[in-house]
């Protein structure tokens, strides 16, 4: 029998404020829990795209090495034709947490991402 192995959470990034969050590189750029049949856990686990075209996981701390995050890192891998154990996974409160999923924090996100652009030479600009 194949076992998955477990994630260690000491190896996910914490993200403490909503300053944190915003300042993420790469950023994010939507909430994905609906395309990975996930949105019954948004309040503790959420995939997100990010501005690099990755996916990574959002959980809060007491689900961020869980079986739901594991499983939710295999079918993001499997749908990707990544390894699972590369997956990133970012650990986050539950009330900042919900304001991702939620689409809160979006147009927030959107602006600084903007800002960011803009603040490039003009003649980068083209390669985003």
């Amino acid at each position: 029998m194949f076992r998955k192995p477990r994630f260690d959470p000491a190896h996910a990034t914490v993200i403490a404020t909503q300053a944190d969050l915003l300042a993420m590189r790469p950023g994010i750029a939507r909430p994905l829990s609906a395309r990975f049949d996930a949105p019954e856990l948004a309040d503790r686990i959420c995939p997100v795209l990010l501005s690099d075209d990755t996916v990574a996981i959002l959980a809060t701390p007491d689900d961020v090495g869980g079986d739901h995050a594991g499983e939710l890192a295999w079918r993001i891998a499997l749908s990707g034709g990544r390894d699972p154990s590369q997956i990133v996974r970012y650990v986050l409160s539950a009330s900042l947490l919900l304001e991702v999923t939620r689409g809160g924090l979006s147009a927030r996100i959107s602006f600084a991402a903007d800002s960011a652009r803009a603040a490039l030479s003009p003649s980068l600009k083209h390669t985003l």
